[in-house]
């Protein structure tokens, strides 16, 4: 499908408006965030919820386990079929 220069312009200027929309919407849902976050905060300091910094979970103790070392003699011995 050939496009005109015309009609090439119209799509790129009507796709900058959509960016341009889009743009202005996230600027408005990071102020309606960061709005919601402060009154999340008010409503903790008035219920008493306030808490320090977040107490991590206990890390699991690892067992130590003692493998036993098997030695494994790869020296050719004289009962193998093949040597002398």
């Amino acid at each position: 499908m050939k496009y005109t220069r015309a009609k090439l312009e119209e799509l790129l200027w009507r796709q900058l408006s959509y960016i341009d929309e889009l743009n202005e919407q996230v600027a408005l849902m990071r102020e309606q965030n960061t709005l919601l976050k402060l009154e999340n905060e008010n409503l903790r300091t008035r219920l008493g919820l306030v808490e320090s910094a977040p107490k991590p979970y206990p890390k699991p103790k690892r067992k130590k386990v003692e493998v036993p070392v098997v030695l494994v003699n790869t020296e050719p011995t004289l009962n193998e079929p093949g040597q002398g």
